[in-house]
């Protein structure tokens, strides 16, 4: 019991000893500080004071503090020292610049001002970066300036006294190696110290160094930069703004347990001599959500949205938008890392660069994410491939519009490459769809695959091969080749209700939702987006049927009733009896097919129908789903009455004949596909005779049309014929010089 009294005093203790301390530019470092109305004035006051865990230390808003703060203390985990605001207006600022005055006009809008000793590497005129000249004579443009000799020079419409600040404090913040650090609702700017950092945070484990709702701004170096040089354990950025920073918006220089959450890194990278970013290190193990990162860079190729230098830890991107990086890629990543729900769009290299790995072993992921509008790639693994392996997964993308060389391009060997559920749409870039260079473990499928133009146009290729449109359903039996429809094909890339691409996804494991949040359906749409249709189903045939009141006439029903959308006579066959029967129309009457033949059948007509999907207005459900084609099907024939049997036309017999030196039989009766002829010869009647003759048989259907005329060879008395007649009665003649010798009906069945 001792005990838990004396751990329960202890905690006690701990929570009553922290303490809130106030400073603002109108107090007093001689008052106690722990109220508003005793607050302290310098941030030299908070250097000095030595603080416990839990101690929170709030500047007021509208306030400036032109001082390097430097922290005394740590606090423990789970209980931070915070550096926090009070009151109202706009953030406390702590800055690296001092405010210069007593300029002096020098003419052309100069004005100039002596005695700043320290060359300023950032100058802010009028709460505005300024543009550092050549020379004096180069400042002749809005915020333009220049140093030399402790003389800076300004270009001004005025008098510009009192609204310059220039940079004479290397750093803003320096830890000094401390950790548990909660910081609130700070703006940080205008280091000077155009190679180091704004926040240093240099220690071998930086550990539960958090930032809420600051802004880092205007360094002439790194905005914010992590420094643990052995480990980094739960770090965080959340809902910051970086912007308008030298060098790189934000710097890890070793893997860790970090999260950059809900925040704005947008403008930095400004320098041009070397390529800084707008995140930059070994970003192993840090998590980027939420995100918006843009317009970073200013150098060549080489500077990115976010940029994972070598690391054997993967990084995590998801929730961010990344885009309109001026001179670089929106993602490149050199180590491993996963990018899911993102857009990444118009920016000037790839939208992803998964390049130089090195020795690691890499793995990248890429799921979910919309990519479009950048100027070479949509997603590149160049020529700079390391030694290590490397495995890609891209699946569940929407990808369009992307350069003029390839949507996804791949060049040398990767160990595994796995291409699903992606929307390839080539948009106006006029390049390839995929391009790959070594195919050894491709696993492709479920993908659309769409290009504008004319002609049969390269869609794919693989291992230097080109695969035309034509092709790529051999290539990959499961693609779909056609526009996937989008709703707004230059402003939102969501799926329209009549999209082919609609359900003809596959599961893939770990992907459960499409970029919007929503439940992925079963099957999925492909793309990254899940449209709210549900795909149609197909019409299925059942049945058809010819009705003894309407014997011209076949109806065809389906599962469920069909638009009315009538395709041409030659998307179908009708035969009867074997024989093809013309059509005369086609019709959609009550949600059924209704085909009208040129002639009507009898009763016991055998009728068979088949239908070959047309390219212009195909059979279609109500939601434009497709009826799939039908094989040969027997037609139901209920016509109950016989068509009236025809005379067979009259066959000329000489009037004088005598009777027959020669006489047929045909056997078996009725006959299926072989009919066997025997020739029964009189004596009087000899082989000679019958070469002069030149005897041959002849077979008519009822209604006299001639059907086979057969020369039979002299001298044989058995002879065989095929016969590929519908079922039905004929007629065999025996015709010598144009008289009949014999005559007999035979049957054919099926």
């Amino acid at each position: 019991m001792k005990k838990i009294l004396t751990i329960i005093f202890l905690v006690i203790s701990m929570v009553v000893s922290a303490t809130n301390y106030y400073v603002s530019n109108t107090g007093n470092d001689a008052a106690a500080g722990t109220t508003t109305a005793t607050a302290w004035k310098t941030v030299a006051k908070v250097n000095s004071k030595a603080f416990v865990a839990g101690d929170e230390i709030s500047f007021m808003k509208g306030g400036v503090w032109r001082e390097q703060l430097k922290i005394p203390s740590s606090g423990n985990s789970g209980n931070p020292i915070v550096f926090s605001s009070y009151g109202s207006g706009n953030s406390p600022i702590i800055t690296g610049a001092d405010k210069i005055t007593g300029f002096v006009s020098g003419g052309s809008g100069i004005w100039d001002v002596t005695g700043v000793i320290t060359e300023p590497k950032v100058v802010l005129i009028n709460r505005e970066l300024g543009t550092k000249v050549a020379s004096r004579a180069a400042c002749n443009t809005t915020n333009s300036w220049y140093w030399t000799g402790n003389t800076l020079s300004v270009y001004s419409s005025g008098d510009p006294s009192g609204l310059v600040e220039a940079g004479s404090r290397q750093r803003v913040v320096d830890t000094q190696g401390k950790n548990y650090l909660t910081f609130t609702g700070i703006t940080f700017e205008c280091s000077n110290n155009d190679g180091s950092y704004m926040i240093y945070t240099a220690t071998a484990t930086a550990a539960e160094l958090k930032f809420y709702n600051c802004t880092f701004q205007y360094s002439a170096g790194y905005g914010l930069q992590f420094n643990g040089t052995t480990s980094t354990t739960n770090c965080l950025v959340d809902g910051c703004t970086v912007r308008n920073n030298q060098r790189d918006g934000i710097y890890v220089q070793k893997d860790g347990d970090i999260t950059i959450n809900n925040c704005k890194v947008y403008s930095n990278g400004l320098i041009t001599t070397t390529d800084h970013n707008g995140i930059f290190g070994w970003l192993g193990g840090v998590k980027i959500t939420n995100c918006d990162i843009y317009d970073n860079g200013r150098r060549d190729i080489l500077s990115h949205g976010i940029y994972q230098f070598l690391t054997s830890g993967p990084v995590t991107i998801s929730n961010c938008t990344i885009h309109d990086q001026p001179n670089g890629s929106g993602v490149r990543l050199r180590g491993s890392g996963t990018v899911t729900n993102c857009k990444i769009y118009n920016n000037s290299h790839s939208g992803f660069n998964l390049n130089t790995n090195e020795i690691y072993n890499v793995s990248y992921i890429i799921n979910n994410n919309l990519v479009y509008g950048n100027k070479v790639y949509g997603i590149m693994q160049g020529i700079a491939k390391g030694t290590g392996n490397v495995n890609i997964s891209v699946n569940n993308n929407t990808i369009y519009n992307n350069g003029s060389d390839a949507t996804i391009m791949i060049v040398p060997e990767v160990q595994g490459l796995n291409l699903r559920n992606n929307i390839f749409h080539g948009g106006s870039s006029g390049g390839l769809l995929v391009s790959i260079g070594n195919s050894t473990g491709l696993i492709h499928s479920n993908n659309t695959y769409y290009r504008t133009g004319t002609g049969d146009l390269n869609y794919v290729k693989k291992d230097g091969l080109n695969v035309p449109g034509s092709g790529v359903p051999t290539w990959e039996p499961t693609a779909v080749i056609s526009d996937p429809l989008f709703i707004n094909i230059n402003a939102d890339w969501h799926l329209q209700s009549a999209s082919p691409a609609i359900g003809k996804g596959i599961s893939i494991t770990g992907i459960s939702f499409d970029l919007d949040g929503k439940t992925l359906k079963s099957p999925p749409d492909i793309g990254c987006y899940q449209s709210a249709f549900i795909l149609a189903a197909n019409p299925v045939y059942l049945t058809s049927f010819i009705t003894e009141t309407n014997p011209e006439a076949i109806e065809i029903d389906y599962n469920i009733s069909l638009a009315e959308v009538v395709p041409a006579v030659s998307a179908f066959t009708v035969k009867v009896n074997s024989v093809k029967r013309d059509l005369t129309s086609v019709g959609i009457v009550d949600g059924a097919v209704k085909l009208t033949m040129a002639t009507p059948v009898s009763k016991g007509d055998v009728t068979t129908l088949s239908y070959v999907i047309p390219a212009v207005n195909p059979l279609q459900s109500e939601t434009g789903a497709p009826a799939e084609e039908i094989p040969s099907k027997s037609v139901t024939n209920s016509v109950i009455t016989a068509a009236p049997e025809p005379v067979p036309a009259p066959v000329p017999v000489l009037k004088d004949s005598l009777p027959s030196s020669i006489k047929i039989t045909v056997y078996p009766n009725p006959v299926h596909h072989i009919l066997n002829i025997l020739c029964e010869y009189t004596s009087t009647y000899s082989e000679q005779e019958a070469i002069i003759a030149r005897n041959s048989i002849r077979i008519y259907d009822l209604s006299g049309r001639l059907l086979l005329e057969r020369r039979l060879e002299a001298g044989i008395t058995s002879q065989q014929f095929p016969v590929n007649f519908r079922s039905g009665v004929f007629v065999i003649l025996l015709v010598s010089k144009g008289v009949t010798l014999s005559s007999q009906k035979f049957i054919v069945y099926n």
